[in-house]
């Protein structure tokens, strides 16, 4: 557990926002299961409240993803790389947030960011059954919406399919994110711990890897469960001590 994080901060008015996305998602379909089972003039009502629904999730998904997020982000992403090089770089200072005592900066950095990459491995492979739920049930809500289709509700057909595209959209993004993670978290532990830093062309290579760790979640735009994250937390980071000590390089 880190004993300094400042950057945290910046996270909190984007983690409440997701709060209210997983709000509006679940009230989405319990008003949509609602709408399915009755008529009249409820339906109008009903209808009314699904396309603001839609309409308030995504403008919430786009001010998070394009604003507060990405600030976030940006300040972790200055933060790694000034703890690496011993450089101040932001106002932002964290103290424990990564766990290793490598020297060399250019190695320092890659370590930092492989056991950034072990976390979100590890948590992102918990949460994927979530996710794969999530997904299933916003395919059946689109679904169960465009019966209205006979009754002519246009906007709500619009709003309602954007908003389920925008869900299944990010389940799928998240799927793809946790293979793309897997995949180079193995391509790092190859690197770094079956074979050790011992050339060149690795230093090369470790530069390709920070930067396409920091592509991939950049592209991705993934939350990880802070819930999960605390929860994991104390088992995670023993093993990450474990894997950091069998960490190879010459000098």
């Amino acid at each position: 557990m880190s004993e300094r994080d400042d950057i945290n901060k910046l996270y909190q008015t984007s983690k409440v926002l997701e709060k209210v996305r997983y709000a509006f998602f679940a009230t989405d379909i319990v008003v949509s299961l609602i709408a399915a089972c009755v008529g009249g003039n409820v339906i109008s009502y009903l209808t009314l409240a699904l396309v603001i629904i839609a309409f308030l999730y995504m403008a919430i998904s786009i001010i998070d993803d394009g604003i507060l997020w990405f600030q976030a982000e940006s300040a972790r992403r200055k933060n790694s790389i000034q703890v690496a090089y011993h450089v101040k770089l932001d106002e932002y200072e964290t103290k424990k947030y990564y766990n290793n005592k490598v020297r060399d900066p250019d190695i320092s950095y890659a370590t930092n960011l492989f056991e950034s990459a072990f976390f979100t491995k590890e948590i992102s492979e918990k949460m994927l059954l979530v996710t794969v739920i999530k997904l299933i049930v916003a395919v059946v809500v689109l679904i169960i919406t465009c019966r209205f289709v006979a009754n002519n509700n246009i906007l709500l057909i619009v709003a309602q399919t954007a908003f389920s595209a925008v869900v299944i959209e990010g389940a799928i993004r998240f799927i793809l994110f946790t293979q793309r993670i897997k995949t180079l978290y193995a391509e790092a532990y190859h690197e770094l711990i079956t074979i050790g830093i011992t050339s060149a062309s690795q230093r090369v290579w470790l530069k390709y890897f920070c930067i396409e760790y920091e592509s991939i979640k950049a592209h991705y735009r993934i939350r990880l469960s802070e819930s999960l994250f605390h929860k994991l937390n104390p088992r995670l980071s023993e093993k990450w001590k474990e894997i950091c000590k069998q960490i190879k390089m010459s000098n």
